[in-house]
């Protein structure tokens, strides 16, 4: 009976084991996609034009083509989305000022551009704009320069 006993119990354990014992699977598809790497050219620079001490800011729009920045973006993936950002870690300096100098600096900003965020095609031209701070009562006559950087990614 102590047989019937421990054997009744064997196959109880082992019946519950095999009952709870179930695997599910099943596979997916591994994919990837290969881009061109982008171009960026700047064909055109941004020109605020002349200016009188005391003026108020002014903005160059991106749609003011004689004036804005124009930049030709080329070897991009068409149906893929973009980002822009934009980069002027220093403001523009005149010709012979001191970088720090107030009256030698003009700040840049707010910098805008007509760039199409979701091309059907790989290349296209678009411009930049930005705003120009207002110059100063005192501000140094001549000309003022400053670099800007323009970075076009896919927006993956």
């Amino acid at each position: 009976m102590k047989q019937n006993i421990i054997f009744g119990m064997t196959l109880a354990v082992a019946m519950w084991s095999g009952a709870s014992a179930q695997a599910a699977s099943d596979s997916a598809t591994a994919r990837a996609r290969v881009l061109s790497v982008l171009s960026l050219d700047n064909e055109t620079d941004l020109n605020f034009g002349d200016a009188y001490r005391g003026d108020i800011a002014a903005t160059v729009a991106p749609t003011e083509t004689a004036k804005a920045a124009r930049f030709a973006l080329t070897n991009g993936t068409a149906n893929v989305g973009l980002q822009i950002s934009y980069d002027m870690p220093e403001p523009m300096l005149h010709e012979a000022g001191t970088p720090g100098v107030e009256d030698d600096e003009i700040v840049v900003d707010n910098f805008s551009s007509n760039i199409d965020l979701a091309p059907t095609t790989g290349s296209q031209t678009f411009h930049v704009g930005a705003r120009r701070a207002a110059i100063r009562a005192n501000q140094a006559l001549g000309n003022y320069t400053g670099t800007f950087t323009v970075t076009v990614n896919y927006a993956l």
